[in-house]
């Protein structure tokens, strides 16, 4: 249990980064566990990364007392950890209150502290997962980090439900409810699989993913595919990420994660496999170790990403040295552009560049070399065969789209590859 302790303190500290004392609190609903306290990890912890000092002048109080959250006891805490209270104080007869847990946390919180929830689903349906994500995406009080798994649990229970989240408290000026649309476009898709044949009418770009054949396709192309390789994928894919770690019947040492993991991927993926993480998160918030991952691989996920050049940064950055990177992605074509293309570009939260705009930050953030592949005519033959099984309803539609953006050129579908020397 201890490692647990140990993961929640490492991943508390990594996005914190403090520079002076820290003062933070504990609340479990259930024993943490023998062996070292989360106290001394977290002492120890400070005073290996940020030093003495601060290590001294820092404070961490635990307590297994949840009313004292609501009883105002504490106060300006720059760190609060949640254990598993939602999850022992939920059914479905009792709909446990979220929104007041997070308020009376909130109010012991300075401005902008940051707070962690780890809840162990693995005897929950998965509503309860779903709902946890709804409250977190939906709340004005605080900023989404990521969502991660518990890899002591992975590796020594075989269970993949053991989650937290990081958060933290939004500016008190922020009145807004925040929408958080990754969340939004990856719930539009969180029943369909790559193959299947109908759409509704606002899920156009699905098309794009891949099956695991033109899957493996592409993992072709990379030179350093072989065990022991890290990989990081990014982007929006319900494929099976097992095909990766299992690629051609070849086992792979590798750790896919994945910008927009979403709840059924964790409770219904096909094989539990314990060298492949799941994670929910913000690329650009999402702090990744410098020269670390020997691939990336970023299928149909550029085009929805708003800060280009910081997304090429904190690629170069994770890259090792001799590293590769493979990129598919929609981009502005030669064609004209008119009034329905930018709507549609809108609707579907899209931020195109040409290709050689994307060229240009990639070149701009330390790559060179680049090699690029018009894929265009394989997007347009996916796209025929879905309209060939689509329900006339649809067909129109799809027709429509495929007559206005594809053939006029209005838009291309691009592979970038870069190895890096």
């Amino acid at each position: 249990m201890s490692s647990i302790k140990h993961e929640l303190v490492l991943s508390a500290l990594k996005v914190i980064r403090p520079t002076k004392y820290l003062k933070s609190l504990v609340v479990s609903a259930i024993c943490l566990g023998e062996g070292k306290s989360i106290e001394n990890i977290y002492v120890e912890e400070l005073t290996k990364q940020y030093g003495k000092d601060v290590a001294k002048n820092s404070e961490i109080e635990y307590t297994r007392d949840i009313n004292s959250l609501f009883n105002k006891k504490y106060s300006d805490k720059d760190l609060i950890i949640l254990c598993d209270i939602i999850t022992n104080n939920y059914s479905n007869e009792k709909n446990f209150n979220c929104e007041e847990l997070f308020d009376a946390t909130i109010s012991c919180l300075k401005e902008n502290g940051y707070i962690i929830i780890k809840e162990n689903l693995r005897r929950h349906e998965g509503p309860l997962l779903t709902r946890i994500n709804k409250f977190l995406q939906e709340s004005y009080l605080i900023k989404f980090y990521e969502m991660n798994q518990i890899k002591y649990s992975i590796y020594m229970e075989g269970n993949f439900l053991d989650i937290y989240w990081i958060l933290r408290r939004e500016d008190k000026t922020f009145t807004d409810k925040k929408k958080f649309h990754f969340f939004n476009f990856i719930e539009e898709y969180s029943l369909l699989k790559a193959d299947v044949k109908t759409f509704a009418g606002k899920e156009f770009f699905h098309f794009i993913d891949y099956n695991e054949k033109e899957h493996w396709n592409l993992l072709d192309r990379f030179e350093k595919l072989k065990s022991g390789s890290l990989m990081l994928q990014i982007g929006f894919t319900y494929l099976h990420l097992q095909t990766v770690v299992r690629y051609n019947n070849i086992l792979f040492l590798m750790s896919p994660y994945t910008e927009t993991i979403i709840d059924n991927l964790l409770y219904n993926q096909r094989a539990k496999d314990n060298r492949i993480f799941y994670m929910l998160a913000n690329f650009h918030l999402c702090i990744f170790p410098s020269n670390y991952y020997d691939i990336i691989f970023v299928p149909n996920f550029l085009h929805y990403n708003e800060d280009y050049e910081r997304f090429f940064k904190n690629s170069y950055n994770c890259l090792k040295s001799g590293g590769e990177i493979l990129i598919t992605t929609l981009v502005i074509g030669p064609g004209s552009q008119n009034q329905e293309f930018d709507g549609i570009v809108k609707f579907h939260k899209l931020y195109l560049k040409s290709k050689k705009e994307i060229i240009t930050f990639m070149e701009k953030n330390g790559f060179s070399d680049i090699e690029n592949e018009q894929m265009t005519n394989i997007l347009l033959i996916k796209i025929k065969k879905i309209l060939e099984n689509e329900p006339s309803t649809f067909t129109n539609k799809k027709a429509t789209f495929l007559n206005t953006y594809i053939h006029s050129k209005n838009l291309e579908f691009i592979l970038f590859y870069e190895n890096i020397k």
